[in-house]
């Protein structure tokens, strides 16, 4: 579902985890309470921590800046913030009733190697309840004066055309964006193509979520962002 090679980007995600405060956990069983928990929680050491794993990573090497790549950020911004006050973010958008179905075929293929009752209906409540929470507060980041530090990219605009859309981004960053570099992306997203089909998709009527409910519950999100949802 997801390409993975010892060379290849991977989600900032597992460092908050070596801290015991991570999103990750709930993709490996129902534990409601530490979910419950983890949202009330202090993220800021666990950033802090994630700040001194990056500092030994670059030891006497590069990167001297980092490109770190999780939407398990959403709920913790203001912590990450007071640990990476320079820090931008780049987010993409998408309908949110297209997410969730897509998240639950991956969050299933994760629970399947550790329980053999997986409850669709109750992953799915837990998800949505827990990415509208992480979704308002991100908006509300945003809204606090941060809205200049975030470069928006619509899912389907990616899709279609993603060279276009990183050199909007690498402008927007001021990075160079060499030949070589766009040559090597072009090279590994043909590559990907027929990885990114694989995957089999849910169907939305097996979550038990009537989609009228979730777009009225993401109405804050996806009228204001996800240009794909209209």
């Amino acid at each position: 579902m997801i390409p993975m090679s010892a060379d290849a980007a991977t989600e900032c995600l597992i460092l908050t985890s070596l801290d015991f405060r991570s999103k990750e956990f709930a993709a490996f069983g129902r534990i409601d309470s530490y979910n419950a928990w983890l949202l009330e929680c202090d993220m800021e050491p666990t950033y802090r921590f994630h700040k001194r794993v990056l500092q030994l990573l670059q030891w006497r090497c590069p990167p001297n800046r980092w490109f770190l790549r999780t939407p398990a950020h959403s709920p913790f911004l203001p912590a990450l913030d007071a640990v990476y006050p320079d820090a931008r973010f780049v987010m993409t958008h998408r309908d949110v009733s297209k997410v969730i179905p897509s998240n639950m075929t991956f969050v299933l293929a994760l629970t399947h190697a550790f329980t053999d009752e997986q409850d669709l209906r109750d992953l799915a409540r837990h998800m949505v309840d827990f990415w509208e929470q992480a979704l308002q507060r991100l908006v509300a980041f945003r809204d606090d004066g941060n809205d200049h530090r975030f470069f928006d990219i619509d899912f389907v605009d990616f899709q279609n055309d993603p060279l276009r859309e990183i050199e909007r981004l690498y402008d927007w960053l001021g990075e160079p964006l060499t030949d070589e570099a766009r040559q090597r992306m072009g090279a590994w997203w043909a590559a990907q193509a027929t990885e990114r089909q694989s995957a089999a998709k849910i169907d939305f009527a097996e979550l038990g979520i009537p989609i009228e409910e979730l777009r009225e519950r993401f109405a804050f999100y996806n009228d204001r962002y996800a240009r794909s949802a209209h």
